[in-house]
């Protein structure tokens, strides 16, 4: 299990590198490049000083020379080196979100009804931006202190032999003590991650209900739960910026430390003529890359680390549980669709149905009606595939449904909601879910699900806005509708679709979803209207997970005394 983890986080970690190998070596070429030419300071320092005390203007002359080409290099090396690495980040950052979308697109639908979508939008959002930062970005970092410090090292042994081992041997005591220090700030990192997520979740579910906070006077309560996951939040990043400074402050402690000694001991050499002026200046500029990358490598080790630990929590985040799109593809429904002795219970000691048997038929209508709780919508899950643990047989024709690939299903059966969702995009790309549709395709669903007035006085290209804000609730309705008529969906069930719409909106999008006879229609409904109800093939009523009787109205009418009481209590 453990391998089969860590074969999936480094397949998340070669996104980054996917077809941007070149952008990485050559950023790598030029960060070395860059190393050289900082550590070449040292050694100009050095000569200058020594021309300053034994030189003539001449070997001035030259050095500055030497110095302005010097300059131009550096300059036109940063410039170089920022590019490419902002391209490859660019590149990298680019294919992990969309992996890691993939990723999370691939998970049942099932999955976003019991997760907190705050979750998922922490992903893709500060996790992403960590390992930006502290794992991209970082890794550069990294490379250019290693690079620095190896180059610097190998100059100061140039120079002198015994004043560099005093170095080594402060800098590994140093390193040693900085190291150990760093070990909690990954699970600081994650733990930060995982209180945004409950920030962002909550972020959303007030914006989202803002009508209702409002409509009750809850503004305080709500502010109050905002003021307690955001001070949870923030006291984490406090705790966290501890961790890392503390780790920052044992470095500068022993980094500084270091400095000093080896200060101390080149002025003793120098005093004794065994080192010049300007070599004791060139390890002084040395001592920078030595001091530097004790400093700051193991913090940054720390935070790369921490942001590894971020792709780990991706990967269990984003695992599907137990479903692939496995299975025989179907493109009809054939004869229709059988339910043979299905029971269902989302937990094991609460069922919600009970020894359902049903054939809903091939192009008929159906309305499925009963109290809240009496599992209407629970049947339509089933039929969208979202639930495989039920107990009978859900026939598709020939074809359980377990053994059915879900873009397949997906293909045959649509599902209209209560709350039909848009894209702030044009009418034409929330019909067509922005795939490419042939004009007289989409301008026939247009005419079918009677959008043709919107079109005519808006336009195709009209922007819905967020979540269909500049629409009505008709509108918004048929659009979806539209969507399934497109791609010629055998199955249209719709949960609800007309209970928040108007009397007058609600019998023509009835009107239109009964007339609809090559598609075979499951409606849930609350309205139980007798001229609605009585132009549907069958009714099916529910009581406690059963189905209790089904007919046509006037049957249900005469011989069903909860019938007759939920058209009472309408």
């Amino acid at each position: 299990m453990k391998q089969k983890l860590n074969k999936e986080k480094n397949h998340l970690r070669k996104k980054c590198f996917e077809k941007n190998h070149l952008n990485f070596i050559a950023t790598l070429i030029v960060l070395t490049i860059n190393a050289v030419l900082l550590t070449v300071v040292a050694v100009l320092l050095q000569q200058i000083l020594d021309i300053a005390v034994n030189g003539t203007v001449k070997d001035i002359e030259k050095m500055l020379s030497m110095a302005v080409v010097y300059i131009l290099v550096l300059v036109l090396e940063g410039l170089a080196g920022r590019a490419l690495r902002n391209r490859f980040v660019e590149k990298g950052m680019r294919q992990l979100k969309e992996a890691v979308f993939e990723r999370i697109t691939e998970k049942n639908i099932t999955s976003f009804t019991v997760e907190p979508v705050g979750r998922y939008v922490s992903i893709l959002t500060n996790d992403m931006i960590s390992v930006e930062t502290n794992y991209l970005q970082n890794s550069f970092n990294i490379v250019l202190n290693i690079l620095l410090f190896i180059l610097a090292l190998g100059i100061m042994l140039m120079y002198n032999v015994v004043l560099t081992l005093c170095a080594i041997g402060l800098v590994v005591v140093s390193l040693v003590v900085s190291l150990l220090s760093s070990t909690r700030l990954t699970k600081e990192e994650q733990k930060v991650s995982w209180s945004n997520e409950k920030y962002v979740s909550l972020v959303k579910d007030i914006l989202s209900g803002f009508t209702v906070m409002k409509s009750f006077r809850a503004e305080k309560e709500i502010a109050r739960l905002f003021g307690g996951e955001n001070r949870s939040l923030e006291k984490q990043k406090c705790r966290r910026r501890k961790t890392e400074d503390a780790i920052n402050l044992v470095s500068t402690t022993f980094g500084f430390g270091v400095h000093v000694g080896v200060m101390m001991i080149g002025a003793y050499l120098a005093l004794q003529g065994k080192i010049t002026a300007g070599v004791l200046i060139a390890f002084v500029q040395l001592m920078n890359y030595i001091i530097g990358p004790i400093q700051q490598i193991p913090a940054a080790l720390a935070n790369r680390k921490a942001a590894v630990g971020l792709l780990d929590k991706m990967l269990s985040v984003t695992k599907q549980p137990g479903q692939k799109d496995e299975g025989e593809n179907i493109t009809d429904i054939g004869k229709g669709i059988c339910f043979q002795n299905v029971s269902f219970g989302y937990d094991c000691d609460q069922t919600v149905l009970k020894d359902i048997n049903i054939f809903f038929e091939q192009g008929k209508s159906y309305a499925i009606v009963g109290a809240s709780g009496s599992g209407k919508s629970t049947l339509l899950n089933l039929l969208m595939g979202g639930y495989t643990g039920y107990q009978g047989k859900i026939l598709f024709g020939d074809r359980e449904l377990r053994q059915i690939s879900r873009s397949s299903l997906y293909d045959v059966v649509s599902l209209v909601e209560q709350n039909v969702f848009l894209f702030d995009s044009t009418i034409e790309n929330n019909i067509t879910m922005f795939k490419d549709f042939d004009k007289e395709k989409v301008a026939g669903a247009i005419q079918r699900a009677g959008l043709e007035k919107l079109v005519s006085e808006r336009g195709i290209h009209y922007r819905c806005g967020e979540n269909g804000s500049g629409l009505s609730g008709g509108e918004k309705q048929r659009i979806s509708i539209a969507r399934s008529l497109l791609r010629n969906a055998s199955v249209l069930l719709l949960d609800e679709a007309t209970s928040a719409l108007d009397a007058a909106t609600s019998a023509k999008v009835e009107d239109m979803i009964i007339r609809m006879t090559e598609m075979t229609r499951i409606v849930i409904t609350h309205k139980l209207q007798e001229e609605v109800l009585a132009r549907y093939d069958k009714i099916l009523v529910m009581q406690n997970g059963n189905i209790i009787a089904k007919g046509s109205f006037r049957e249900l009418e005469e011989n069903c005394d909860y019938f007759r009481q939920l058209l009472f209590m309408k």
